[in-house]
């Protein structure tokens, strides 16, 4: 006697179209793998950045700086299908950083400190892979949006 199945089969794009029928995957299929990548890519990076925040540590709470490492990575990447989370650009940056001010002085300071960190320790151990100047821009960036949302929280 053959086993049936216990999973479900996959929902299907109802409407008409070049992707009727097919399973659906989001909006964006390219921005969903992007956001898979950009996570895998994260989480290969995980252990030696805990490592490393012991030693080094200016934030202290290490799960709430992966939570949101990982939340900001997954966004980027959705928004910049080629984007890295071992090089990041300053023009991204600089209108993330104002928009955070502007709506959330709070989260912006998490972010701001939690970014910051993660860009010292890939160019503290040779893991971060844009150029020097851009690192310099980025922590630039990162560190005036930090003492801007402070000041306005």
């Amino acid at each position: 006697m053959a086993k049936k199945s216990r999973r479900q089969p996959a929902r299907r794009n109802s409407s008409s179209g070049p992707c009727a029928g097919k399973p659906v995957c989001g909006s964006n299929p390219a921005a969903a793998l992007a956001s898979l990548q950009s996570a895998q890519e994260l989480n290969s990076l995980i252990p030696a950045f805990v490592c490393w925040h012991w030693e080094h540590a200016v934030v202290s709470d290490v799960p709430l700086i992966l939570k949101q490492l990982n939340a900001s990575f997954s966004i980027h990447a959705k928004i910049d299908g080629d984007a890295t989370v071992t090089a990041i650009e300053p023009e991204d940056l600089v209108e993330l950083v104002g928009l955070l001010i502007e709506h959330d002085s709070e989260f912006a300071v998490l972010f701001c400190g939690s970014l910051y960190e993660f860009v010292h320790f890939l160019m503290d151990t040779g893991r971060w892979s844009g150029t020097a100047e851009n690192y310099q821009t980025v922590r630039r960036i990162l560190f005036d949006g930090l003492f801007s949302a402070r000041f306005l929280s």
